[in-house]
């Protein structure tokens, strides 16, 4: 047989280990080649503004849900775009939903980072690991850094390369372990939410309230998609690490002189009870509001409306705040089409409000944000298409001078 038909191809194994090397190295070439996360995001906003200038020009079949008006795309780089991009960007960032609650979040989490108390958690976690169960162990702890925002990068991945060289294991393997959690799991949780939480509330609201601009989201409805995505991350997390990464990096030498290599540090008895006082503070806390929720007559419960047969019902009290809310048209008016005006009593001064104006089955009629006075015409052309006698259902939405908002019952009005 000829020396060139003698080639040894290797076994099965070995071939598919060459496919995954070469696979993994495309994949390093590739991610290296990338631009920095800021220069991605301004390239894309770019792409944004200058794909809106042809497809501006051309008319689409779809029609805004609400509405019921075409979606035409807006031009963003000639004048009236610059002009407005400039003129409403601060009211654009301070008007963004989640902006408060995330804000509030990074305080508390702040604190909690500059005291060293998120360190300390995750040391002492990472300290009773066993060494079999340390890189789903790590991996949870990288997914659960995100509740400190940016702590993760910080302080669990250069920890995991720590603790697994101090387990007699590769550190590259435990800083790309630490890395997957911490990045691929950032959107994860265990059912707490954290701050990125009422980002994606915000999103969600924004989405379902183009169909339904009845429809109110929790903070936590992103919960069981994001808890699953825990185990999803987890598992596969430990699987690469374990049976490709780890062989993959086994043959590289550690650079260095041993005996300065960095060590896993103990958690110090007086970090310890400042662990301990923390999460006792945080538990008192959660148990004075449970207590004020449901025993103090419910006062950090906000009122609520339920539909019974069409009529907005109370069932929680705050009488001084909700009572603001009312109708100043006669029960059962009817109004003309040319003269749809809705009036409610007016709150405090520089409060704004929303009206939302459906039929009786759910439809959206119309909808308008941010009206000044306690008072809102309804266009003609949003009635045009309805039908002489019309029962139509209206609610306000107010938001208050400290930024409470307040939601009347719905109220009947029979169109002409």
């Amino acid at each position: 047989m000829s020396e060139g038909k003698q080639q040894n191809t290797g076994s099965p194994s070995e071939q598919s280990s060459g496919m995954i090397d070469r696979f993994l190295n495309l994949i390093e070439v590739a991610g290296n080649k990338l631009p920095d996360p800021a220069v991605l995001f301004l390239l894309l906003m770019l792409s944004v503004w200058f794909l809106s200038w042809p497809l501006s020009l051309i008319q689409f079949d779809a029609v805004h849900p609400m509405t019921k008006e075409p979606i035409a795309v807006s031009n963003q780089v000639n004048g009236d775009g610059i002009a407005s991009l400039l003129t409403s960007m601060v009211d654009t960032f301070v008007n963004f939903a989640p902006l408060g609650v995330v804000l509030v979040s990074l305080l508390g989490i702040g604190v909690a980072e500059h005291t060293g108390l998120i360190g300390v958690v995750i040391k002492t976690i990472l300290g009773v690991v066993p060494k079999s169960l340390l890189t789903p162990a790590l991996l949870l702890v990288g997914i659960g850094s995100h509740y400190a925002v940016d702590a993760g990068y910080v302080l669990v991945i250069p920890i995991g390369g720590v603790v697994f060289y101090a387990a007699g294991r590769h550190p590259l393997a435990g800083i790309t372990a630490a890395f997957a959690g911490v990045s691929g799991g950032f959107a994860a949780n265990f059912f707490i939410p954290s701050g990125l939480d009422p980002l994606l509330q915000g999103f969600t609201l924004t989405a379902a309230q183009l169909y339904d601009d009845n429809v109110q989201v929790s903070i936590v409805n992103n919960n069981v998609f994001t808890a699953a995505s825990t185990l999803l991350i987890v598992s596969v997390g430990w699987f690469i690490t374990d049976r490709i990464i780890e062989p993959r990096v086994q043959s590289m030498e550690v650079d260095g002189d041993p005996d300065q290599m960095p060590t896993f540090e103990e958690v110090r008895p007086e970090e310890k009870r400042g662990m301990y006082a923390a999460i006792t503070t945080v538990l008192i806390g959660l148990a004075a509001m449970v207590f004020a929720a449901f025993v103090l007559g419910a006062v950090l419960i906000t009122p609520r409306v339920i539909r019974r047969g069409g009529e907005g019902v109370e069932d929680r009290s705050q009488p001084a705040r909700y009572a603001m809310l009312t109708s100043l048209l006669p029960a059962n008016a009817v109004l003309a089409r040319d003269g749809f005006l809705l009036r409610w009593s007016p709150g405090p001064a520089d409060t704004l409000y929303g009206v939302r104006l459906s039929t009786e089955d759910g439809g959206a009629i119309h909808r308008a944000d941010r009206i000044e006075a306690s008072e809102h015409r309804v266009p003609p052309e949003a009635l045009a298409d309805l039908p002489a006698d019309t029962t139509l259902l209206w609610r306000v939405e107010a938001v208050l001078p400290d930024a409470t908002r307040v939601t009347s019952p719905r109220f009947r009005v029979r169109l002409e």
